[in-house]
């Protein structure tokens, strides 16, 4: 396999309706870099307010010992989906990350369709098989060439 393909995407937060504040939590341990996408859904109210994505630290998977490792980011969904990127040298971060979504209020109570994908790369046992790719059983990951 090649280098640059080994990878594990782990879903935590599938695509939600979020009315009410939202969280995913993964564990950084074993790789040395991470990409977070956050993708927003189109909103079906032009009054939707922003939605505000938080992301957090900490060693431990307790929630109150969790700190804002990125300042928080208001992302106001628009009549395209967007996605928001986060890239993270896991190597100076703490063991756990936690992503926060909580989407603004408006007197519709409009959802946004919000899901979110940790990449993780070069991991330190790196996986030689496929199958060793997954993040879990119900997830498939198929090499090409």
């Amino acid at each position: 396999m090649i280098h640059a393909q080994r990878s594990q995407a782990d879903l935590q937060l599938a695509t939600n309706d979020v009315t009410t504040t939202s969280s995913a939590r993964w564990d950084l341990s074993g790789c040395d870099y991470a990409i977070l996408d956050v993708v927003l859904g189109v909103r079906t109210h032009s009054t939707t307010a922003a939605c505000t994505l938080s992301v957090l630290t900490s060693d431990d998977t307790v929630v109150t010992n969790f700190v804002t490792a990125v300042a928080n980011q208001s992302q106001t969904p628009g009549t395209a989906q967007k996605m928001v990127r986060y890239l993270i040298d896991t190597r100076a971060a703490k063991r756990y990350l936690r992503l926060t979504v909580t989407p603004g209020t408006v007197a519709t109570a409009d959802a946004v369709a919000i899901t979110a994908v940790l990449h993780k790369h070069r991991q330190a046992v790196q996986a030689d098989a496929a199958a060793d790719l997954a993040a879990s059983t119900n997830d498939t990951v198929v090499t090409v060439g």
